[in-house]
């Protein structure tokens, strides 16, 4: 028996390495907060700056990655319409440049 997921995530919420880089980010900028008082000085604090600034430089990309993905989820329920795929494709062609 699996203890995978039972269906695919949808594409807005998938994880891609962008996402996980993201996520990893914010945690480690968590982690230098809550274990602040055990480091000296002010390193900590610069490493949560630069980080920050890892997260903001990503944000812009995630972004992009919802806009494409929501619709797709629409056109995935909307069968065999031919001008939204062509819709659909040149979004993609824009968002990629």
């Amino acid at each position: 028996m699996s203890c995978g997921r039972v269906s695919p995530e949808p594409a807005s919420t998938a994880r891609t390495p962008f996402t996980e880089l993201r996520v990893a980010t914010r945690r480690l900028r968590s982690s230098l907060a809550t274990f602040r008082p055990l480091f000296g000085g002010s390193k900590p604090q610069r490493l949560r700056d630069e980080h920050k600034g890892v997260g903001t430089l990503l944000g812009p990309v995630r972004d992009v990655e919802v806009m494409r993905a929501h619709p797709h989820e629409t056109a995935a329920a909307v069968v065999g319409d031919a001008d939204l795929a062509d819709v659909l494709a040149q979004l993609d062609h824009e968002l990629t440049e």
